[in-house]
């Protein structure tokens, strides 16, 4: 039995190195326990308040502007596919003395197998917005939220609360 050369041990090293380096790199790495049936179990158990909301709208001349301030936003997951809604929008601090509740409603559904994107319609305007998960724990519901009707790009990161 011949020892191993050190180009062997090297090659080993290296391929062990990329095996680690490749499982390492995915989407919810805290949470790589998490079957498909989990993520929809983590969304639809807890409600979810917004905790930090940035927008980027080049057509407004918005680059991650910080609208936390001004808005926040609770959602409630149902497994049969309905969610619930508000948005508060506060204009106490820009001057104004206003401060608009909005409800929504509507159904959502995964876009893929993997669960990495959600598709959410609302019922009131019938639009549909994509958003892809950035992060999932029971804790964190972190997303990047998009439509087809205008360029705006919504970051959201939302905190659980028990129902």
């Amino acid at each position: 039995m011949n020892p191993m050369s050190i180009n062997q041990i090297k090659s080993s090293f290296f391929i062990l190195l990329l095996l680690l380096t490749i499982t390492a790199c995915k989407k919810y790495p805290e949470d790589n326990r998490f079957t498909s049936p989990a993520k929809t179990n983590l969304i639809t158990k807890r409600g979810w308040n917004s905790v930090d909301i940035r927008v980027s709208s080049p057509s407004s001349n918005l680059y991650l502007d910080d609208l936390t301030e001004v808005i926040s936003e609770s959602f409630e997951f149902n497994k049969n596919g309905a969610f619930e809604a508000l948005r508060v929008v506060d204009l106490r601090s820009l001057g104004s003395d206003s401060v608009i509740y909005e409800r929504w409603n509507g159904s959502w559904e995964w876009e893929s197998k993997d669960k990495e994107r959600i598709s959410i319609f609302h019922n009131d305007d019938e639009s549909t917005e994509s958003w892809e998960i950035m992060r999932l724990n029971k804790n964190d519901f972190w997303i990047i939220s998009t439509n087809p009707y205008d360029d705006d790009v919504w970051f959201i990161e939302y905190e659980a609360y028990d129902l």
